[in-house]
């Protein structure tokens, strides 16, 4: 093997030496580019050294009871987005000060021929644990379950919520809503209400403890570490293929898939000098094993609660965990196309799409589903029957092909036990990052510095929403006076007697006078009823709590109903609390509500705290229950 990786030839194409520069002129991270040039040049070997390598470590795999793959930014380079440390790296560019290229954007990015072989590897049980420096999220997209990759500096992809450690899998860039230490994205957890977090980690913070943990277990289980594509310098990453190498021969092997040297060369049984994807396709190949083609999988529940159906994307490994990936659903053929720029927006503002049940048939549905179209995917129109119970449907898109097709239909079994993805531990962690950052800055009490700036930066987000759901609101208001309208003016011409023909052959000034006086009138039940949407009694619904709708022949009252998973909170927390005001969940005409013991003839309304503000988040105002 020694003999082997000293063959590797330097690609004459390239020199490079940052000797000289002064690190501390560097913008941030650029210091960690090589500045030995050794290190910077690139190797590539010859095909018949490459052929015997790939050999090797294809019996290496063969052999192995625990391997464990290790990626760094090098392997995605190939699906076009940049590595750090190359010849045209984001800190090697920036280190000559050169600006980074702009390559393909990490939610558009297709993951790439190597991706995908990991993922074939661990379907067939051969590979047992992902870990990655990566933030692109191509892991996941590429099919490899949230439980089988520790994404060490996290995933830009992802919200964490600060107080229960719930991960949310997002199908666009998760960014904080100020560019500051805190990593607030400006979104709430549906669960608990608690601030989401983005979970890319900083220079300089620590490294989320749970995927931390898992991948250096498997570091110490596996008897194979192979690193596609990373320079092996940024530690405590780094040390973990290390853990491996160390073990020795008989019980570890550390293969290396990199054109560089790494500071791990000398340990390493093996050091491919070539491109991730080509030592990737050709192992598969000795391994006889195909590369499958990448599908982009969603999962969707279609099911009826109280008086609605609701549709929602779910994570395909973990269908209890609601993820932004659906963006809207037409259940009548009548919703309107959002513009591109929008489109990222109404995936999170609406994670349930609900619609009244007598406007569609249950046994003869066909909503159209709309995707944000990353990938250019279609709206898909299915065929459904609701009749004989809530579905669990797979969809696997081909961006190649540009085709949707259904991988399965079954019932949907919401009791049936799931994994979850939760980092309990990430909220402390941040909080304490952002208070040494403040404590570094000279504050003297950063703990409570940082307290203020979190609950000040929570009550924006909230005045934020609030202006967006009155905006929403309205526009939901028109939209129904429209067709309120419509149907009335239909429903008094069919008793008159009118036909459509006749109502044209009417005087026209006649014509004229019925139509402005509709006007007027239309205005102004508009009016009010934008005006009560914008009073301060009228309380808003938390996003993703659930829905908030008009009572029929009720105006001005509404109808309060929980989410399915807020409806478990409430549900949950009526059950374990001590309170005398929490004896159960009552359902009546406005709603559903966490109550006391008269909760079956009065609006008894739990004053716990805790409960109080369940009830809230699905839009209950203490003052006037009914509104």
């Amino acid at each position: 093997a020694q003999a082997i990786l000293v063959q590797a030839v330097r690609v004459p194409a390239f020199r490079c030496s940052l000797s000289g520069i002064e690190v501390a002129s560097l913008p941030l991270m650029a210091h960690t580019a090589h500045r030995d040039a050794e290190m910077m040049c690139e190797f590539e070997d010859p095909p018949e050294v490459f052929d015997q390598k790939v050999r090797e470590l294809a019996d290496m795999v063969r052999s192995s009871k625990h391997m464990v793959v290790f990626t760094g930014a090098g392997m995605s380079t190939s699906a076009g987005i940049s590595d750090f440390r190359g010849p045209n790296g984001v800190w090697t560019r920036k280190a000559r000060g050169q600006e980074p290229i702009v390559g393909t954007s990490t939610v558009k990015a297709c993951p790439t021929n190597t991706h995908m072989g990991i993922v074939e590897l661990h379907r067939r049980g051969v590979v047992k644990h992902v870990i990655s420096q990566n933030c692109d999220g191509l892991h996941r997209r590429s099919g490899i379950p949230a439980n089988a990759v520790s994404e060490l500096h996290g995933n830009s992809n992802i919200e964490i919520c600060e107080d229960c450690g719930c991960r949310y899998f997002r199908d666009f860039k998760a960014t904080r809503r100020v560019r500051t230490f805190d990593h607030f994205t400006g979104r709430f957890c549906p669960l608990c209400e608690g601030r989401l977090l983005e979970s890319t980690i900083d220079f300089g913070q620590d490294l989320p403890t749970k995927p931390l943990k898992k991948a250096e277990k498997h570091s110490r289980l596996a008897d194979l570490h192979v690193v596609f594509g990373s320079s092996l310098t940024v530690s405590p990453a780094c040390d973990l293929p290390e853990q491996t190498a160390d073990k020795g021969l008989t019980r570890g092997r550390l293969v290396i898939v990199n054109k560089q040297k790494t500071p791990l060369t000398p340990k390493a049984s093996l050091h491919i000098h070539a491109s991730t994807d080509l030592v990737m396709e050709a192992l598969m190949r000795n391994l006889t094993i195909p590369i499958p083609s990448f599908t982009l999988w969603r999962r969707i529940i279609f099911g009826c609660e109280g008086g609605y159906v609701y549709a929602k994307a779910v994570d395909p490994h973990a269908p209890k965990l609601e993820i932004g990936a659906l963006r809207n659903v037409d259940w009548v053929g009548k919703t309107p196309e959002s513009p591109a720029s929008k489109r990222a927006q109404t995936v999170w503002t609406s994670l349930v799409h609900r619609c009244p049940k007598e406007q569609v048939v249950l046994n003869d549905m066909h909503p159209t589903l709309h995707f944000v179209g990353h990938y250019q995917e279609p709206s898909l129109c299915l065929d459904l029957n609701l009749a004989t119970g809530d579905k669990d449907v797979l969809l696997g898109f081909d961006p190649t092909a540009g085709q949707w097709s259904v991988a399965a239909v079954n019932d949907w079994n919401a009791g049936a036990p799931c994994g979850e993805d939760r980092d309990a531990d990430y909220g402390a962690s941040h909080r304490k990052y952002v208070v040494s950052k403040r404590r570094e800055q000279g504050y003297a009490d950063a703990a409570k510095q940082v307290e203020q700036e979190f609950e000040e930066a929570r009550q924006n987000a909230l005045k934020s929403q609030e202006e967006q759901d009155r905006v929403r609101a309205n526009h939901s208001a028109i939209a129904e006076l429209q067709v309120a309208r419509a149907r009335e003016f239909a429903s008094q011409q069919a008793s008159a007697g009118v036909t459509v023909a006749g109502a044209r052959d009417r005087v026209p000034h006649q014509a004229a006078a019925e139509t402005k006086v509709a006007n007027v009138q239309d205005r102004t039940r508009r009016q009010a009823m934008i005006e009560a949407q914008s009073d301060g009694a009228f309380r808003r619904v938390l996003p993703g709590r659930g829905e908030k709708l008009e009572c029929l022949g009720l105006p001005g009252q509404y109808k309060k109903l929980p989410s399915a998973e807020h409806r478990n909170v409430m549900v949950q927390h009526a059950r374990e609390c001590d309170h005398a005001s929490c004896s159960k969940i009552w359902s009546g005409p406005w709603g559903e509500f966490i109550g006391g013991d008269m909760g079956r003839t009065h609006f008894d309304l739990t004053e716990c705290h805790r409960g109080r503000g369940l009830n809230e988040a699905i839009g209950w105002n203490y003052d006037n229950p009914r509104v």
